[in-house]
């Protein structure tokens, strides 16, 4: 027993004896703790979940952070991307991509050499962005692994047009022909994207 310092005649203080707490947890406590642990886990899974999911509903430029993307229509195409109206940014969307290119999205690959955006998230899943180079150009754009979104800034629009314009003036613009598969479409498909949209 433990007594009051200088009160040898007060009397215990408390108990020496550990009460049923301190003992070692039965298997039913036990399986007890696991299944809350298992339900916290679970709560929090559903919360992220739903929280990326009201999230989603506005999609958020990932480069401004606080402005809502607004849909607009690619003329040539009839195909619908997500446009930031502050930074003039666009994201394709892999439905959008696969409505066009006629390609499952799982084949529209980010690049092996492609480096991970310290700056950028996909406005779908959250995931950083990669980043890799676009044929012909200097111009580095951002595809999301996971859900195969494709990111370009306003700055890499135009320099992408501006560039690949030259080449083709200069007779020096290779074509994607030799590109095989859904890589040429996709490239061919940004091509006629940026050539619409910065013609608005």
């Amino acid at each position: 027993m433990r007594w009051a310092p200088g009160c040898a005649d007060s009397g215990p203080l408390l108990d020496a004896t550990p009460d049923a707490s301190s003992h070692a947890r039965g298997p039913k406590q036990r399986l007890g703790l696991r299944r809350i642990g298992r339900l916290r886990r679970w709560t929090l899974r559903r919360w992220r979940r739903d929280w990326f999911m009201v999230r989603n509903t506005r999609m958020l430029c990932p480069k401004c952070r606080n402005t809502t993307l607004k849909r607009v229509t690619v003329k040539k195409t009839g195909v619908q991307v997500d446009r930031c109206s502050r930074c003039k940014g666009v994201w394709f969307d892999a439905e959008e991509l696969e409505a066009v290119l006629h390609v499952a999205a799982k084949e529209l690959a980010v690049p092996s050499d492609a480096e991970k955006s310290t700056s950028l998230s996909c406005m779908r899943c959250n995931s950083p962005l990669f980043r890799f180079e676009y044929p012909q150009t200097y111009v580095q754009v951002d595809m999301c692994k996971k859900c195969r979104g494709l990111w370009l800034d306003s700055g890499e629009l135009t320099e992408i047009k501006v560039v690949r314009q030259s080449l083709q003036e200069s007779g020096e613009l290779e074509e994607y022909a030799p590109v095989p598969g859904a890589k040429g479409q996709l490239l061919r498909f940004i091509d006629t994207a940026i050539e619409a949209l910065m013609g608005e």
